[in-house]
């Protein structure tokens, strides 16, 4: 697979000069594309475009590329041309050109002061893309090389810090837009998706044995599960087919997989509440930005209801007896609280919700990838918050919030009040 970066670039050069975008003074151009091209500002996801397609596929990736490198390159002008040769700041005059769209002031405001602080900060030898709390230990999944898809699965000794990395040989799904593997904790077991045998794996702890495997020829395509497994008390639910859209019932104690629903779509989430299970299906495979079912099943009965659509419903989180789902696009981004007994309601935070995690009796989320946010479920007021450094995967365990950053490639540990 290779890149095509410099096509890019080219269009990009022509439109960052041009009057669309207040046409930004050459020498900053120069200086930002300069940036993007020798820094990692270009995230992966924007750098995974594949050139084996041709026709309108081909024109569909490049366009997306480009859409993202926009704003990735619009950062860097602002960052390269903040002050002017002469020392004066460009950005604090009327005239300059408003590259990067900062949130409203209302917005700003919403957010409390820092409530918490990052206890610990820990260097990682990959870039991470899960993490995961069980057996005393802090488990994170990425890959060495954000171009190739093989994997490595830590482990991290929270009290002490130490990394070891686990024997265990997969694959991420590396496809043009995300190569997160799914990394879960239940039953006694890690529960791992490997795209490279195309199958959710089933690993014990202690000897990092694969104990089961579920296989799936769509997991090697996988480009929008948010997660394929989610537990009750008595079983694991595991995604056998994200694009057929079905889901087995495994026991715990023999593996045993049995055929349990289908629902009408490509699998984006799953989650439990103890007597339902919960499902995101996309409208459109391959893709959450479309109007998505949110989907309920009685785990005695099988039934399937649809709860309510939404665009761009991407992730879950079960609050007790509630439902909270992220929905709308990334730049107009809300949570949706389906609650017992009234209407779902729907509620903004001053930016993009990430994935969504309970505990402590809140519920957390990423704001911009830049902040922790702790959210009440009952006022669904912000009342905690930290700053953090692009973040792309949370889990909670003994009292901290764990969070990965790609691009840094850092864990921080923030512990919860």
């Amino acid at each position: 697979m290779t890149t095509r970066l410099s096509g890019i670039e080219e269009g990009l050069t022509e439109l960052f000069r041009g009057e669309e975008v207040g046409a930004a003074p050459p020498e900053i151009v120069d200086a930002a594309l300069a940036r993007v091209a020798t820094t990692r500002q270009v995230s992966r996801r924007l750098r995974l475009v594949r050139t084996e397609p041709t026709g309108s596929r081909s024109r569909a990736f490049a366009l997306v590329a480009i859409a993202a490198a926009i704003a990735v390159i619009g950062v860097a002008i602002a960052a390269t041309g903040a002050t002017r040769p002469d020392g004066t700041d460009r950005r604090a005059l009327p005239t300059a050109p408003a590259v990067v769209q900062r949130p409203s002031s209302s917005a700003i405001a919403s957010l409390p002061a820092d409530t918490l602080r990052i206890g610990t900060t820990i260097d990682l030898p990959i870039v991470p893309e899960s993490v995961v709390t069980g057996f005393g230990s802090v488990w994170v999944a990425g890959v060495t090389d954000e171009y190739k898809s093989p994997a490595e699965l830590l482990r991290i000794n929270p009290s002490t810090g130490d990394v070891a990395r686990v024997p265990l040989s997969f694959d991420a799904c590396s496809n043009a837009f995300d190569t997160a593997p799914d990394l879960q904790v239940g039953f006694g077991s890690l529960w791992l998706s490997d795209c490279k045998s195309g199958a959710i794996l089933r690993v014990n702890p202690d000897t990092y044995k694969v104990q089961a495997s579920f296989s799936s020829a769509s997991l090697l395509h996988r480009s929008i599960s948010e997660h394929l497994v989610a537990f009750d008390s008595r079983s694991a639910f595991v995604v056998r087919d994200p694009r057929a859209g079905t889901i087995d019932r495994v026991d715990p104690a023999t593996s045993r997989a049995t055929p349990f629903v289908k629902v009408g779509g490509e699998i984006v989430d799953i989650a439990v509440d103890g007597s339902r299970l919960w499902v995101i299906a996309s409208s459109v495979s391959g893709r959450v930005d479309g109007l998505n079912s949110i989907d309920v099943i009685d785990i005695a009965t099988k039934r399937l209801t649809t709860a309510a659509t939404f665009d761009n419903a991407a992730s879950l989180a079960v609050v007790d007896r509630d439902l909270w789902v992220t929905v709308g696009a990334h730049d107009g981004s809300k949570i949706l609280a389906v609650t017992q007994g009234s209407s779902p309601v729907t509620f903004g935070i001053g930016g993009e919700a990430g994935a969504l995690v309970y505990a402590d009796g809140l519920v957390w989320t990423t704001r911009n990838r830049f902040d922790l946010v702790g959210i009440d479920p009952v006022s669904r007021e912000t009342v905690h918050h930290v700053a953090l450094e692009m973040v792309n995967a949370l889990a909670a365990g003994d009292g901290t919030m764990w969070a990965v950053a790609d691009t840094t490639r850092k864990l921080f540990g923030i512990p919860l009040p």
